[in-house]
């Protein structure tokens, strides 16, 4: 499955539940320190308490809330904004870097289930 959390994951529990994963790979943006656009592959271990996304909730709070509700293992594809501004335009390289990610992703999913973010 496919699902498409936007900003907020924390409020698609139930279709990631019912979707009964075995694997969970999250893509988001995250400051880790790196060069725009660069991608880090993080499980839990990876993860600081607080400090590495731009979501209200603690990243790490919610990877240890999916992989005791469903026992998936949970990975995130890290990908390093060029700023952190709030609103701020992808820059190109995140951009060009995404859609090299969703491509990969297409072509590992053919038949992907899409959930829109609830608005």
């Amino acid at each position: 499955s496919l699902i498409n959390a936007g900003p907020t994951p924390e409020n698609h529990i139930k279709a990631i539940r019912d979707s009964m994963p075995d694997t969970i790979l999250l893509v988001d943006a995250a400051d880790f320190g790196g060069h725009a656009g660069e991608i880090r592959l993080l499980e839990r271990k990876d993860i600081p308490l607080y400090g590495l996304s731009t979501h209200n909730a603690s990243l790490a709070l919610f990877f240890d809330f999916l992989e005791a509700d469903t026992k998936a293992k949970v990975y995130m594809l890290a990908v390093q904004p060029a700023g952190n501004r709030m609103n701020a335009p992808l820059s190109p390289a995140v951009e060009k870097r995404c859609g090299e990610i969703e491509a990969i992703l297409i072509e590992l999913l053919p038949k992907p289930i899409a959930v829109q973010p609830k608005t």
